[in-house]
């Protein structure tokens, strides 16, 4: 168990500072693969030691070892929050497919929450990315449940959409991103029709939140920052949560 619990904070850990990649470069129309990881104040290369996730910050006290200026704090954090976000699931879920496609699932979300809350956009890459690992990795584990999955995801994108409509005829502007609405298809097409409805709850609650506390900041709210959290506590405590929805 011990060395299982190792494995999964390591993977945890690489896959943090892969969503840090994705979610700095993506929105910058840079390339995720072929271009080589650089200060993005110096541009210098950066050394394998220096790509080391976690350990790397540490013993550089935070600062690029070329020109001394500061690497954010949300590299690291990203790292911790990625690293322990696949321990609760791995507990909760042991090593199973359920496992494989919860993580990648919230590993494609993060990306999202995090490019959301900067950017206050949702990229199609990552959008697609999502869609064609969640039917590989359903097809591969469970083709059976696809169909269902599927419709899942379009009454997802049709409740989103009709929202979208009656939101803008309401408050006559654009209250809720075309980005927004692809995305509610993704998180119906992993989570099923059911536990949508349940995330899109939480995560409207969540913006609501945000719009109170920020408005004078911003106009804009993420919702698919409050998508990306809300998902993750419904895959934590889906049980639960569906007994008291049905109640």
């Amino acid at each position: 168990m011990m060395l299982s619990l190792a494995i999964i904070i390591v993977l945890g850990l690489a896959l943090g500072s892969f969503v840090n990649v994705c979610a700095y470069r993506i929105p910058r129309g840079i390339s995720v693969v072929s271009v080589p990881s650089s200060c993005p104040h110096c541009h210098t290369r950066l050394s394998w030691v220096e790509l080391i996730p976690l350990l790397s910050f540490a013993l550089q006290r935070g600062r690029c070892a070329s020109c001394e200026r500061k690497i954010s704090w949300r590299y690291p954090i990203s790292e911790l929050f990625a690293a322990a976000a696949l321990v609760l699931l791995y507990l909760k879920l042991g090593a199973s497919t359920g496992f494989v496609l919860s993580a990648s699932f919230i590993l494609v979300m993060a990306v999202v929450a995090v490019v959301d809350w900067e950017f206050f956009i949702i990229p199609n890459r990552v959008l697609i990315v999502g869609g064609a690992l969640g039917l590989a990795l359903k097809g591969l584990f469970d083709i059976s449940i696809l169909t269902e999955s599927l419709v899942s995801a379009f009454l997802a994108l049709v409740v989103a959409f009709s929202l979208r409509l009656a939101a803008n005829a309401l408050f006559r502007r654009q209250s809720l991103g075309m980005g927004d609405v692809k995305l509610a298809a993704l998180v119906g097409f992993f989570l099923g029709i059911k536990l949508f409805f349940i995330t899109f709850w939480i995560a409207a609650i969540f913006g609501l939140i945000y719009g109170i506390t920020q408005a004078k900041q911003s106009r804009f709210v993420p919702l698919g920052s409050m998508m990306g959290a809300s998902s993750y506590l419904v895959l934590l405590f889906h049980d639960s949560m569906l007994d008291l929805f049905s109640q």
